[in-house]
This record gives C-alpha cells, sequence and structure tokens, in this order.
C-alpha cells in the first residue's frame, strides 16, 4: 500500500493499494535512477522511482513468498 496526502501526487496514487496476489511481474529499467514497473493481471501497470533496488527487491521476494 501507498499512501500520502501530497497534493503533487495525482489522486489515483495516494492510497494506491496493490495486492500481492494481483501481482503479475516486476520489471526494472535504468535511467538516472532505478524505476520498478509492476504490472497487475488486470493489464494495469504502475511506475515507481525506487532508490534502494537491492532492499526493495529483498522485500518483496520475501513478502511475495508468504504470499503463495
Amino acid at each position: 500500500t501507498y499512501s500520502t496526502q501530497k497534493l503533487t501526487v495525482s489522486p489515483l496514487y495516494r492510497n494506491l493499494v496493490l495486492p500481492m496476489n494481483e501481482i503479475r511481474e516486476l520489471s526494472w529499467s535504468q535511467m538516472v535512477v532505478p524505476v520498478a514497473a509492476i504490472s497487475m493481471k488486470d493489464g494495469e501497470c504502475y511506475k515507481f522511482i525506487i532508490y534502494n533496488k537491492s532492499g526493495f527487491e529483498k522485500a518483496y521476494k520475501q513478502y511475495s513468498n508468504h504470499q503463495e
């Protein structure tokens, strides 16, 4: 779950919930900073800048293994 009340963030993303069982794929691209693309089973794709890529991947793998 991502939650913020910042007015600069689109209302779509202010209380974004991405259930682990609905995530189809996590992929990465790298420009200046790592960008995670989270593809959902319903076809939606959300992109986030993740500064600690290795820490995020470790937590994602650990949490997703517990969801199976």
